[in-house]
């Protein structure tokens, strides 16, 4: 079936044999997989193959890049470009209703201030819904964006996202603002 240049494929199951004879994974198999990613439990690599470590791609990058991309496709010059806006007007009651439901700075109060960095600043806060402890870095764009070298950020953000030891905190949540 084929729908202004887009192809769509209807999935029936007809009996156990292959119409190829690729030694492919499985598509359920891949989908398993691809929930595990957006869970931050997997990587891009099929089992079989040796980990390299890469980042793990989980929910709060995905949302951060979607809600990024919306930001910058919003743009009144980019706007003008019919694909784009198409884009902005199809997924803007989504992209709403995802800025409503993600965590941010709103949804805690400060109880104290654990230290100051160069860049940086650690607080304890407290979940305003539920009155749970956190801590909580907030780091200034203003400085970052005067680093030459940035990758430390992504690093310590995926390392913290991984929570693969007991003596490094777990990432809960991510957010950002215009400012931080």
């Amino acid at each position: 079936m084929l729908n202004r240049g887009h192809s769509r494929m209807l999935k029936f199951k007809y009996g156990a044999q292959s119409c190829t004879r690729d030694s492919q994974e499985p598509i359920t198999s891949r989908c398993s997989r691809l929930n595990l990613l957006f869970q931050g439990k997997s990587c891009f690599l099929p089992p079989s193959q040796p980990l390299q470590a890469p980042p793990p791609l989980t929910r709060e990058g995905l949302l951060d890049s979607l809600l990024t991309l919306f930001e910058e496709c919003s743009a009144p010059e980019l706007m003008k470009i019919k694909h784009v806006s198409d884009f902005v007007n199809k997924y803007s009651e989504a992209v709403s209703e995802l800025r409503e439901l993600q965590p941010g700075p709103q949804d805690f109060e400060t109880c104290g201030v654990v230290g100051r960095g160069r860049f940086a600043e650690v607080r304890v806060v407290r979940e305003r819904a539920t009155g749970d402890v956190y801590a909580m870095k907030v780091m200034s764009k203003d400085t970052l964006r005067g680093l030459e070298n940035v990758a430390f950020v992504e690093e310590e953000r995926a390392i913290l996202s991984r929570g693969t030891s007991v003596w490094v905190p777990q990432l809960q949540h991510s957010f950002q603002d215009k400012d931080s």
